[in-house]
């Protein structure tokens, strides 16, 4: 062996050491990286009917703060909910009804119903797309914290039933009750990796897979007429049974927390101004209210507190209460929910005992 040979191999493993060394330090690098983005969370960020929402691994998605001019600081379409003076509060829970994206924010029905009550806040924690699932861990997470006498949620039933279902936020154990899922499909879509999903928004500009954003988009932003009328079929009976569920859980956890609980019931526009756009049953024929009337039926069931708007939007079909261009509330029919809801709320059942402003 030459003096070279010796010479080569005993710089041979300081070589290796060096490799070594650098491996580890990129896989620290990338650990710091990742555990750091995890305190301060990367999630993806969409445009969606004129709003800014993010996705959440809990709710599924927010509307993001301050996004727009209407939206508060806890990301809802309502004025900030710091210093409210008032000394009675009410919180509306609810889908695009409730947040009536197609009007001004000041004339949504749950501000029509606060200028409808004295001495009362009325609060809109409304948002575009949220199921009665939503609604509940909204509850949970917002709503508390506002401290509300009362809380009341808008269902409606043409899309709500489908919703609890696509949405896979909730597992349904056995021996009744429920449970938030660990693996509902944001969860499932954003993995459990931060820093791969950065690096493929700033490489491709996406921040997830082109086929996996689709699919996300058509769970979480489009609705369609889900009706329900055959109660023999086993997808039908899972609705109902998830929906009372869920129905359920508000009931009981309101009644802990000292919270009183009401129900809104909306009916659709397809029931109301135009009966050939409802979905055909099984027969062939349109059920028209179907699905409001298999609502009510849970919460009596329930003993939940209900208001049912369907007769009245029924006998008021000329009157222009939807939107006929995208079929939400109109002004008109912000109004006419908030003038019912107040009548509701004076009523035996909530004897809210504040007249008209």
């Amino acid at each position: 062996m030459t003096v070279a040979d010796a010479q080569a191999r005993r710089r041979r493993p300081s070589v290796l050491i060096r490799v070594s060394v650098a491996i580890a330090a990129v896989v620290l690098a990338i650990a710091s990286a990742e555990l750091v983005l995890r305190f301060v969370p990367v999630l993806p960020t969409y445009r969606m009917y004129g709003f800014e929402v993010r996705l959440d691994p809990d709710l599924l998605f927010r509307l993001v703060p301050r996004s727009s001019a209407d939206i508060n600081a806890w990301g809802y379409r309502d004025r900030d909910f710091t210093g409210l003076g008032n000394p009675h509060r009410i919180v509306v829970l609810g889908d695009s009804f409730v947040m009536g994206y197609n009007v001004d924010s000041g004339r949504t029905f749950p501000k029509q119903l606060e200028r409808d009550l004295v001495d009362t806040d009325v609060l809109n924690l409304g948002v575009y797309g949220y199921g009665p699932d939503q609604s509940l861990r909204q509850l949970v997470t917002d709503g508390v914290s506002l401290s509300p006498e009362i809380v009341l949620l808008a269902l409606f039933p043409a899309n709500d039933f489908n919703d609890i279902a696509k949405n896979q936020m909730l597992d349904f154990p056995e021996g009744g009750g429920i449970v938030f899922s660990e693996r509902n499909p944001v969860r499932r879509a954003l993995g459990r990796f931060v820093l791969p999903r950065l690096v493929r928004r700033v490489v491709t500009g996406r921040w997830l897979p082109r086929d996996r954003e689709r699919e996300l988009f058509v769970r979480l932003f489009f609705d369609s007429f889900d009706l329900l009328d055959d109660s023999r079929d086993p997808r039908t009976r899972a609705k109902l049974d998830a929906m009372s569920r869920v129905l359920r859980e508000f009931r009981d956890w309101c009644a802990g927390a000292g919270i009183r609980f009401g129900v809104i019931i909306l009916p659709s526009f397809e029931d109301v101004q135009d009966r050939s756009r409802l979905p055909l049953g099984r027969d062939g024929a349109p059920h028209p209210f179907a699905n409001e009337r298999l609502a009510r039926g849970l919460c009596r069931s329930l003993d939940i507190a209900t208001l049912d708007l369907s007769e009245g939007f029924r006998s008021r079909a000329d009157e222009g209460l939807y939107d006929p261009e995208d079929h939400h509330l109109s002004e008109a029919g912000n109004d006419f929910v908030a003038a019912e809801v107040a009548a509701f709320l004076r009523g035996p059942i909530f004897d809210v005992d504040r007249g008209a402003r």
